[in-house]
């Protein structure tokens, strides 16, 4: 890889890991569905521009809208909504470990799916994964003692969406340009979200650093980080661009410490290490499942 190649990558880990800092600051005052709904309306105008989707983009999203509907749904609309409305109670450092195994529901869903085996690597892998869950629980529980059950449904429901619109997209989207499917997917999922986020929108505008933490969330952390990561998979091909999994929850937790003054507990820590290895098991060259390999937008873990 290239010095340029490599700047990109960490930036795009940046990006993605920082995201769960600003759906922490935004979500309380814009409502989850609001927040999301926003979010990725404006993703979709960045994307607009930047891909300078005309009439010829309405075509393409009537010859893709059925990929488009069911991965902006999928993909976006509850995943994101998941998150957001767990990190109403979660810390952004935890959520963004939990959502970090996605490519272990990736290599599960394709077992059974797409009947791939799972060899000795990836049972361990998901094996030090779960592990790494249950630490995390058990520290969680400590913090929120009547409330961790929800946020930790809502982070497992979030990962296990990306994880199957990725298995989906390597079997039925695999001729749909990669722009073509985050443009949409955004739209699709703004679409999806529009009435209920009308019908729950906050009472009052929000202040100002919700709103900032929406701009940025959209336009940097979704739209721009999209563009880098297709950059990525042109100049250095899907599976290496996909080792930003293992950044992500890295500067997820970073991120939650410097911006929102989290603090890490032990079990955080452990429970991170013990997911950071069962990636490195998983996603290993050789290792990594049909739905990584195939497909560059698969098992994505853009928050």
């Amino acid at each position: 890889m290239r010095a340029s190649d490599w700047v990109k990558l960490v930036t795009l880990g940046a990006l993605w890991g920082g995201s769960f800092a600003f759906i922490r600051v935004a979500a309380p005052a814009f409502g989850p569905p609001t927040l999301v709904d926003a979010r990725v309306l404006l993703a979709g105008l960045a994307l607009t521009a930047w891909g300078r989707y005309g009439r010829s983009g309405l075509k393409r999203f009537k010859r893709h809208a059925r990929i488009f509907a069911l991965l902006g749904l999928f993909n976006a609309a509850l995943p994101f909504t998941a998150i957001a409305w767990a990190e109403l109670a979660a810390s952004s450092a935890w959520a963004a470990i939990i959502i970090a195994t996605t490519p272990l529901f990736a290599a599960l869903v394709s077992r059974i799916w797409l009947r791939e085996p799972l060899g000795w690597g990836r049972a361990g892998g998901l094996a030090l994964g779960v592990a790494g869950v249950v630490i995390l629980v058990d520290g969680m529980s400590l913090a929120l003692p009547h409330d961790w059950v929800q946020p930790l449904g809502l982070l497992l429901l979030g990962a296990l969406c990306y994880a199957a619109s990725g298995v989906y997209t390597a079997r039925r989207a695999q001729a749909v340009p990669p722009l073509d499917l985050a443009w949409g997917q955004q739209w699709a999922a703004g679409l999806w979200l529009l009435p209920v986020a009308v019908a729950l929108r906050p009472a009052a505008l929000p202040d100002w650093p919700a709103l900032g933490a929406l701009g940025v969330l959209a336009v940097v952390c979704t739209a721009f980080a999209y563009i880098l990561y297709f950059q990525l998979i042109q100049s250095v091909g899907a599976t290496r661009a996909l080792s930003v999994n293992f950044l992500v929850p890295l500067f997820g937790v970073l991120w939650g410490v410097l911006l929102l003054g989290e603090k890490l507990s032990p079990r955080t820590v452990i429970g991170l290490a013990l997911v950071m290895a069962s990636l490195l098991l998983v996603l290993r060259p050789g290792a990594a499942t049909r739905t990584v390999a195939s497909d560059p937008s698969a098992s994505s873990p853009a928050p």
